[in-house]
Formats: C-alpha cells, structure tokens, sequence
C-alpha cells in the first residue's frame, strides 16, 4: 500500500471521530478492523488477543496519522545496501 493512501485511510477515519488525534496524544484505543499502515506491530491482533477469539486489526488512526506526518520531516538517504533517514 502506498504511503499516500495509508495517510488518506488514517485521514478519513480521524475525520469521521475527531477523538481519534487527541487519543493518540492521551491513551492509544485501538480500532477494530484498522491496519494501522504498518506503524504499529501490536495492531495485528491474534486470536487470543481479541475478545471475540476471531484474528483482526486493530490498530490507532490518530497515531498512525501523526506517524505519517513525520515522514515529510525525514529526509530518507542511502546508497544500495544501506539506508538512513537524517531530519
């Protein structure tokens, strides 16, 4: 998935509850059925992690929007078989 969309799917969700960003900031609550773009390893839920015993995603759309936003502030770098990011 590209990182454009990921940014739109976190955007939309924080748009529909706006509680989501200041979530992000207070307590993490995650979102059933939400990837979380691949930010977050704790957003594949197992499962024996879930309250109905079924695997989902759960993942957090404001902390994943705030985590895209820092992207645009690292500049990525690297050469064929090392990468790095400065800021």
């Amino acid at each position: 998935m590209p990182l454009a969309n990921n940014w739109v799917k976190s955007a939309e969700q924080c748009r529909r509850q706006g509680a989501h960003v200041s979530a992000a900031l207070t307590g993490w609550i995650r979102v059933p059925d939400y990837t979380g773009a691949n930010l977050d390893h704790r957003s594949t839920g197992d499962a024996a992690m879930t309250g109905d015993g079924k695997p989902s995603q759960q993942g957090v759309p404001g902390a994943t929007w705030l985590a895209l936003h820092a992207f645009a502030t690292f500049r990525l770098t690297g050469e064929t078989m090392t990468s790095a990011a400065t800021a």
